[in-house]
């Protein structure tokens, strides 16, 4: 048997067969095997915790899932909620590139809102979010997805000009917020429609959904917190909106 299948004393496979395998057992192929660690059913458990933030994917489907989050609640939520940002960027490449321009159009489409709340007779952005899945489709002409982005783009130019002048024209928080968010809104529904690759670095949809979702804090003078949490949640919807993706439970 080759040295890489043997962990010290033990082979891989001899510890992952064995049940009653010790701590230092398993921490002994947390780095070369880190899914088997994950997936031992005596896996001590903050060894698991620190598995799972790192495998997200597999750690539900582990023999540990239901008993360690049961025996803390919440604490599976709050690991999401701390990581879910990363998630949905890091993971959103492990699929096909028709179903990343489906989930950027799902991104966008979210916070649409945040768009019409600011110009609600503006229906460009919602038609080109309609354009962006045909076009995910294959199903749109190119002279629709054209159509469809000069509307877009005119829609993004107003928003973004009303943003540049949003202190000029309103001392008040909540409306600046609405103009900024709007804006940032504009920016991924127009990505998801235009873009080659909608995820990729220059125009992440998600990340502008994220940041859209930040500037959407109506209270006057929020506390920072409520902007974090606003962004987190909405990267939360984002990740399990990507999990169904990748699960096939979305086509």
């Amino acid at each position: 048997m080759s040295n890489e299948n043997r962990v010290g004393a033990r082979s891989l496979a001899d510890i992952v067969a064995d049940p009653q395998a010790s701590a230092e057992d398993i921490l002994s192929i947390r780095r070369t095997n880190p899914i088997a660690a994950l997936n031992h059913p005596n896996c001590p458990p903050e060894v698991w915790w620190d598995l799972a933030a790192d495998h997200p994917l597999a750690a539900p489907s582990s023999v540990l899932y239901e008993l360690l989050t049961l025996e803390e609640p919440g604490r599976w939520e709050k690991e999401e909620r701390g990581y879910a940002e990363q998630y949905a960027i890091q993971w959103a490449f492990d699929i096909p590139v028709e179903l990343r321009r489906l989930f950027a159009a799902d991104c966008a489409e979210h916070v649409l809102p945040l768009f019409l709340r600011r110009y609600p007779k503006d229906k460009t952005m919602q038609h080109a979010i309609v354009v962006a899945r045909r076009r995910a489709h294959g199903l749109a002409t190119e002279k629709e997805i054209t159509v469809a982005d000069v509307r877009a783009a005119t829609a993004l130019r107003i928003a973004r000009q009303n943003n540049e002048q949003r202190f000029k024209t309103s001392p008040h928080v909540a409306a600046q917020n609405e103009t900024c968010a709007a804006w940032i809104a504009a920016c991924a529904i127009h990505s998801a429609l235009t873009t080659e690759e909608p995820l990729g670095e220059n125009s992440n949809v998600p990340r502008y959904g994220q940041n859209a979702a930040y500037f959407s804090v109506y209270p006057k003078n929020p506390p920072p917190q409520d902007y974090k949490e606003a962004k987190t949640t909405e990267a939360v919807w984002q990740w399990h909106r990507l999990v169904e993706y990748i699960n096939g439970n979305v086509t």
